[in-house]
């Protein structure tokens, strides 16, 4: 190999590099970190330094978190630039759920006619009849604990570090191995 193909070698080499990085990096880390929010989702808990199990929700049955799964189908990447990439999740709820927050408010609640409905008394099943409930307002006050699914800036995941690293190691040994 003499002088002028060992810089047509480099330059081939900078231009698939350059190419990689600004077109096909930021989809393929953007599917990565989709897949990884998914996986967390399925794992019930937040893959960072270590597994951190969720707490269970009050439901009865199913999976935390997931009861439609308009949470778990509303993250998405976009590309914002040459070689980067935005994670964002579109529903309101979310960085409650991600950061766990204290919910005080109150709620007005609208007046409306409750159901019948039966009751036991003195060993037969009566019936009672329907009543009315007036308008009133309520306060709401919980704690939603932290259910981290979604790598944000001061926490991100180790985990998803090292799987998009992987990818990158894998594209540059594949394009300087090529010959």
């Amino acid at each position: 190999m003499n002088e002028q193909q060992f810089l047509a070698d480099i330059d081939r080499k900078a231009k698939l590099i350059a190419s990689y990085a600004n077109s096909r990096f930021p989809a393929e880390a953007g599917n990565t970190a989709l897949r990884f929010i998914n996986g967390n989702f399925r794992a019930q808990g937040w893959q960072g330094k270590s597994f951190q199990q969720w707490s269970k929700s009050d439901k009865l049955k199913g999976s935390t978190l997931i009861k439609k799964g308009h949470l778990r189908a509303a993250s998405y990447y976009v590309t914002t630039g040459a070689g980067s990439v935005t994670l964002r999740n579109t529903m309101p709820y979310a960085k409650a759920h991600n950061e766990g927050s204290y919910i005080n408010a109150v709620q007005n609640v609208g007046a409306y006619t409750r159901k019948a409905h039966t009751r036991m008394q003195g060993g037969k099943l009566v019936k009672v009849r329907q009543s009315v409930v007036n308008s009133h307002t309520r306060r709401l006050s919980f704690k939603m604990p932290r259910r981290q699914f979604f790598p944000t800036a001061t926490s991100p995941s180790p985990v998803l570090n090292n799987a998009i690293t992987r990818n990158i190691k894998r594209e540059f040994k594949q394009i300087f191995n090529n010959n």
